[in-house]
């Protein structure tokens, strides 16, 4: 990411030079893909004062704009729209079924704190939703931990942009496991 003008970030978006506004990301990308609707089911406007801080912190409209048109056009118009070409090819019906379900959580701004964090991703899962945004983990620690479950905390820097944001994954013990590795294996 880039200086100018002050401290007002300059990133390429779908081949597009911005200076950005991080709340007012989302109308420019929604009229990016004019004649493609895009349904939200929260507004920003309904956040508390705290929320609204770690949306802006974290991008975090960024990677929900993006969710939202994955879950409008599907899979394979996104990728050909997608500058890095996501999803990838190699993936299975599970694996498109776990990166809805991420979708639809980053959209109700889940993730963002310990007390809502993302649900049912499991860890290769946060990895992929995460590659879809093209964000990649940095660091990964165990915040919390209950009967049947551990609370990671999720380092994430944007691959393009290098925008850091941190997000809570909620990972039921019997699926705590290692991330799929590099090689592309599915999941």
């Amino acid at each position: 990411m880039k200086l100018a003008w002050g401290n007002v970030p300059v990133v390429t978006v779908l081949g597009h030079r911005l200076l950005l506004s991080q709340c007012r990301l989302t109308a420019f990308l929604k009229s990016i893909f004019a004649g493609t609707f895009i349904r939200d089911t929260m507004d920003e406007n309904d956040l508390s004062p705290e929320m609204e801080g770690l949306v802006i912190l974290n991008f975090y409209e960024y990677i929900r704009t993006k969710a939202l048109l994955f879950l409008e056009i599907g899979p394979i118009e996104y990728r050909k729209r997608d500058a890095l070409g996501m999803p990838g090819y190699r993936i299975s019906m599970n694996g498109l079924a776990i990166l809805e379900s991420g979708c639809r959580q980053v959209i109700d701004y889940k993730g963002l704190t310990k007390g809502e964090p993302f649900e049912g991703l499991g860890i290769p899962g946060f990895y992929r939703l995460m590659k879809l945004f093209h964000y990649q983990v940095q660091k990964q620690a165990t915040s919390g931990r209950g009967e049947d479950y551990f609370l990671d905390e999720m380092y994430m820097k944007h691959r393009m942009t290098d925008q850091k944001m941190k997000l809570y994954n909620r990972v039921h013990s019997e699926n705590y496991f290692l991330p799929p590795s590099r090689k592309g294996a599915k999941f």
